[in-house]
């Protein structure tokens, strides 16, 4: 059977508060996986993914490319998600930042639409 981890462990592990980590499970749309009594359990699997989340947001990235990069990553590597060796995920992650990057910086800006304001004459004015 896998090692499990509580949030506050995992919390220790990774040097971030237990809020924070349910911060990310919630912003990424991670499912974390709960034991029979609806507790949050984490495995050598999540420790990993969350030292790379923790690594990328120090290097300044929005949890928005995250998200992104890791859905691909999992998407990729799917049942063999919990295999990838800490080198894998972080190159993994590297190349779909990079084709994050480049789509953003692809995408065509969007005109802003400005409100409709009724025209007022100067003599309704007064």
């Amino acid at each position: 059977m896998e090692q499990r981890y509580t949030v506050t462990q995992t919390a220790e592990i990774l040097g971030v508060r237990a809020s924070v980590l349910r911060y990310w499970e919630e912003e990424l749309e991670l499912d974390i996986p709960r034991n029979e009594m609806g507790h949050r359990y984490y495995t050598d699997f999540h420790i990993r993914m969350f030292r790379q989340v923790k690594s990328l947001k120090e290097k300044g990235y929005q949890l928005k490319a995250i998200k992104h990069a890791l859905n691909q990553v999992l998407h990729q590597d799917g049942e063999n998600g919990a295999q990838l060796t800490d080198e894998l995920l972080e190159k993994d992650m590297d190349a779909a930042l990079r084709g994050f990057k480049e789509e953003e910086r692809l995408a065509p800006l969007r005109p802003v639409q400005a409100e409709t304001i009724p025209a007022v004459s100067m003599e309704e004015r007064m």
